[in-house]
């Protein structure tokens, strides 16, 4: 309803591109962190605009990988709707929020969304940053190969090795309380109980927390494939909790990998460290079951910067990872989110041995900018379902208010979620008077 006599058009004209360029565009979709694309942030320009996920983009997830102290990783809409990571100081929002970045002109800075829940959320939007598990469904087929339902699988948060000479403070303290959180929840301090970091004491502090249906794990397999054994050649071998012992080659070397295994197994018990040979002819290295996800030192020391062990492997110790799982026993609460907390940083996800991830869940309602402030060297890559979307049509299916604050200010609000789409200075002396958004 238009009380004044004042005439007003509407028309709709396809929005010219803008940077950052779209995440189909801009990124592989390959979340493997080997095809991640590096990243360098200066000085001069100490922010770095990555990517954009158009509305209509499905499951988008962009991984941050090697980030470095200080740098914080930011969401924001083309309207100035901050959404996800941390607030920007007056500074920085007179430096990144231009146009020339992708942003509005005459969009106002927006924070009432940031990091809330999907209920509180911008326009309810699944929207999260950390490190996170959704549960699967693995395919069944019946008798005569027909595809049937699926069976649904629990989740599972998988962490890479984690680094096997992390050491913490004087106190032990690798990760300070309230770094991270575990689906909302505050984790404790954790601390090392004596020597490196093992995988073993990141299981027991996730478990200390008691999340309902979560479980952590330590694990450490280490596969070795039989093109890579070197037979001639002795072991040494020792698990954190266990003593080292050498594994001596016969004259004329290990008649085959099992008689490799053979002879690893005989000193078990000593080394707190066993194997076996898988089907591909590949040996599989693990600790002993009370020990698992220890350290496993490998010796002796390379000649010459190269291998000199039976496994052909590399000297030193190789560290385990954790495997976290959530029961389906709640209908509802399935997913495993690790999150930075307000104490903490991307350093500490990092820590122990997760990457971090911008997700945003189901087809994206919006267009949602990634970027990464603080100077360093990083890798970005992603994992995605490009949009098909009509955004003429989308518009219309998507009923907006406009709404005059004052005579300098309006906002634009989506009717169906009423979330504050924008916030935006206007002057009437600049004529015609118009009010575009996205078209």
């Amino acid at each position: 309803f238009n009380p004044s006599p004042v005439d007003a058009a509407l028309t709709y004209a396809t929005p010219a591109p803008q940077a950052p360029a779209d995440v189909s565009a801009s990124l592989r979709n390959n979340p493997n962190v080997d095809a991640a694309q590096t990243v360098t942030i200066g000085a001069s320009q100490p922010f770095a605009m990555l990517t954009s996920i158009a509305a209509g983009t499905g499951d988008a997830v962009v991984y941050l990988d090697d980030l470095q102290a200080g740098q914080q990783v930011q969401v924001l809409t083309r309207e100035g709707v901050h959404v996800l990571g941390g607030p920007l100081p007056i500074e920085a929002q007179d430096m990144i929020l231009r146009e020339d970045y992708g942003f509005q002109s005459a969009a106002r800075y927006d924070t009432r969304y940031l990091n809330q829940p999907k209920e509180l959320a911008y326009r309810q939007a699944d929207l999260f940053l950390g490190a996170k598990a959704m549960p699967t469904t693995a395919q069944v087929f019946d008798e005569a190969g027909g595809v049937m339902d699926g069976v649904p699988v629990a989740a599972r948060l998988e962490t890479a090795r984690i680094s096997n000479n992390l050491v913490g403070d004087t106190r032990g303290q690798v990760v300070a309380a309230g770094a991270l959180e575990i689906n909302g929840q505050a984790l404790g301090a954790l601390v090392t109980k004596s020597g490196p970091l093992q995988a073993t004491d990141i299981a027991a502090w996730l478990n200390a927390a008691n999340m309902p249906g979560v479980s952590a794990a330590a694990v450490n397999e280490i596969v070795i494939p039989a093109s890579q054994l070197q037979l001639t050649r002795n072991l040494t071998l020792k698990g954190d909790s266990g003593t080292l012992d050498t594994i001596t080659a016969p004259t004329g070397g290990f008649a085959s990998a099992s008689a490799l295994v053979s002879a690893i197994n005989e000193k078990r018990f000593t080394t707190g460290v066993e194997a076996g040979v898988a089907a591909d002819g590949s040996v599989v290295l693990k600790n002993l079951e009370q020990f698992a996800g220890e350290h496993i030192t490998i010796g002796p020391a390379d000649l010459s910067g190269k291998s000199d062990n039976a496994l052909g492997l590399r000297a030193g110790a190789v560290s385990g990872q954790v495997v976290m799982t959530r029961t389906l026993a709640d209908p509802v609460n399935q997913e495993i989110r690790i999150s930075v907390g307000t104490a903490g940083s991307a350093l500490d996800l990092q820590t122990i041995g997760l990457r971090m991830g911008v997700y945003i869940a189901d087809q994206s309602s919006d267009e949602y900018m990634v970027m990464v402030q603080g100077e360093g060297v990083l890798k970005a890559a992603a994992r995605y379902t490009t949009s098909t979307l009509d955004l003429k049509q989308a518009l219309r299916a998507e009923p907006f208010d406009v709404t005059f604050l004052a005579n300098d200010r309006y906002t634009i609000t989506d009717k169906s979620t009423g979330s504050v789409l924008s916030t935006r200075s206007f002057d009437a002396s600049v004529l015609p008077a118009e009010i575009s958004y996205r078209g």
